[in-house]
Formats: structure tokens, sequence, C-alpha cells
């Protein structure tokens, strides 16, 4: 987990999950009872 915020609109999180081959990014922002994914990224790296 990278950060938690809180607003008027409600809470927003990212988080790095890394993999076998690569990281992902993601930005989630809450609309109602539900999060939605307002940006997401990949990034590989080659397994040494």
């Amino acid at each position: 987990m990278l950060f938690v915020s809180k607003s008027k609109a409600g809470y927003a999180l990212a988080y790095d999950w890394q993999g076998f081959e690569g990281s992902s990014l993601e930005l989630l922002q809450q609309k109602g009872s539900k999060f939605r994914s307002v940006i997401h990224g990949y990034r590989y790296t080659s397994p040494l």
C-alpha cells in the first residue's frame, strides 16, 4: 500500500504489486460503495 487519502468524494488508495516479471501500480477512487480504477500501469522487469 503506497497511500490512502480521504476527501469529500470518498477514499482514494494506491498500491504497488510486485510480481515475478514486473510490478503493477494502481490508483483506486471510491465512487459510492465501490472503488473504480483511475489509472493503472505495469512495468516489465526481466528475471535474472
